[in-house]
């Protein structure tokens, strides 16, 4: 594999001078484009790897779209194991720890504090199209130089580089780019449809920033202030979606779901992350209608994504420990 970059960190890596938590970009953003015979990246059957942990909300949520749709035999998925390790562990002066795959069946694994013991099970998929051991060696086999070795991130078999490494824009391609005959089995599933853009759009202007990214800035602040003003933000933003859910089934809503009737992309990020935040924290406030999120309210598809409690709590190294959680002050 290629090592061109000497730029390795995490997202564990992403704080301010306050300590707050801030997300940078994502360093690719090609698209796979559909009725363009000059596209760069054209929606084939088996040209295509999306690579990701079911750890990660961002991730699995691609993987729900990419099972709607029935994409299962036209993108290939590979899956990572929960725990992060040091991804050059021959190498002492290189301390990034990150995701590796592993074969079902083998060895249980500890991550780097030396917590747990965490079993290599059937949802693991190692990367057949390219061998590699980490997405660290994806990442360098396409000549990254940006250091950050995330997942979601869709993958060119036949170029052997990124697409894209944005779960949103992954969304919109598994959705709307395969569509065309011999690909999605679903084509009518549109989990970004027309009629309500405006409004899903504007339930996303609070619930990424306070909810969806919100976990992040409680789960890596550093410093207390950075902590308790995002556990505010972010249980005000539950308060938020719960409220417009449970006025949304007294007027009589059109369907269970943030805008009505159809589940659209919205949902399915919201989904994602209540349903980790229910089992890692072990504690949901009292929000019967957005909450209980191990049950999803009547989610459109026939089988749950692979999640249990393996996948989600192991992931990270370590956590900031410097900010008293807000339930042990209450």
């Amino acid at each position: 594999m290629s090592t061109t970059s000497n730029t390795a960190h995490t997202a564990l890596d992403d704080v301010d001078d306050d300590g707050s938590f801030k997300r940078t970009p994502s360093a690719y953003t090609h698209a796979v484009v559909a009725g363009d015979d000059g596209a760069r990246f054209a929606p084939e059957a088996g040209r295509y790897v999306l690579y990701i942990s079911l750890a990660c909300p961002w991730a699995n949520g691609t993987l729900t779209a990419l099972q709607l749709k029935g994409l299962d035999s036209v993108v290939d998925v590979a899956v990572v194991h929960p725990t992060w390790r040091r991804t050059r562990p021959g190498d002492a002066g290189d301390e990034h720890t990150g995701w590796w795959f592993r074969q079902p069946g083998d060895a249980p694994v500890t991550n780097t504090a030396g917590h747990g013991s965490h079993a290599c099970d059937d949802a693991l998929v190692p990367d057949a199209a390219n061998g590699a051991r980490t997405v660290r060696e994806l990442y360098e086999l396409a000549g990254d130089t940006f250091g950050k070795y995330t997942t979601p991130l869709l993958w060119c078999t036949r170029e052997k580089t990124i697409v894209n490494n944005e779960s949103m824009d992954i969304l919109r391609m598994l959705n709307g780019a395969f569509n065309g005959p011999g690909l999605a089995r679903h084509p009518e599933v549109d989990l970004f449809p027309a009629a309500v853009r405006g409004e899903a759009e504007a339930l996303n202007r609070y619930i990424y920033p306070s909810i969806n990214n919100g976990v992040y800035r409680c789960g890596f602040a550093r410093t207390q202030p950075a902590y308790d003003a995002a556990v505010d933000e972010l249980f005000g933003a539950l308060d938020k979606a719960e409220a417009h859910l449970a006025a949304g089934a007294a007027a009589g809503a059109a369907g269970p779901f943030l805008t009505g009737a159809a589940f659209t992309w919205v949902d399915l990020r919201l989904y994602h992350t209540l349903v980790r935040f229910e089992y890692v924290l072990r504690r949901l406030p009292p929000h019967p209608t957005a909450g209980g999120a191990s049950t999803p309210r009547e989610l459109p598809t026939p089988r749950a994504t692979p999640l249990s409690t393996r996948q989600l709590t192991p992931s990270h190294p370590s956590h900031p420990s410097v900010c008293v959680p807000m339930f042990f002050t209450q």
